[in-house]
């Protein structure tokens, strides 16, 4: 079978994504970065990512949950309202996506279900 990669070379592959992910917004922001910034930087996100991840599940594991969810996301987010603010905006339109795309399944079933209807009527 194939093999997964370690821990090891998996926080390696992503130190080295997240450097040029840095490298990346800074170009697009027209910012010089020297390469020991960015790498500083990258690691610095690193383990804000890792510190994040154990707030998140502290924050589900005190609500008595197993599954993160945006409500945790926002709790982490509370010291910052512009970045609060951004998360609330994602997470509404995300939820207004994921109901626009239910109620498009469901006009289909039934518009489905309609022609099967009047198929069956016709053919009697």
């Amino acid at each position: 079978g194939e093999r997964l990669p370690s821990t090891d070379e998996t926080r390696l592959d992503l130190d080295v994504a997240m450097y040029y992910f840095v490298r990346r917004i800074a170009a697009e922001q027209n910012v010089e970065v020297e390469s020991e910034a960015c790498s500083t930087i990258a690691v610095l996100a690193s383990a804000r990512a890792e510190s994040l991840a154990g707030d998140l599940q502290a924050f589900a594991a005190h609500a008595k949950r197993t599954q993160l969810s945006v409500d945790d996301v926002k709790l982490a987010s509370r010291h910052s309202a512009t970045l609060c603010l951004a998360i609330s905006q994602e997470a509404e339109e995300m939820a207004a996506a994921a109901k626009e795309k239910r109620e498009n399944t469901r006009k289909r079933k039934k518009k489905s279900s309609d022609a099967a209807s009047t198929s069956k009527k016709q053919s009697s």
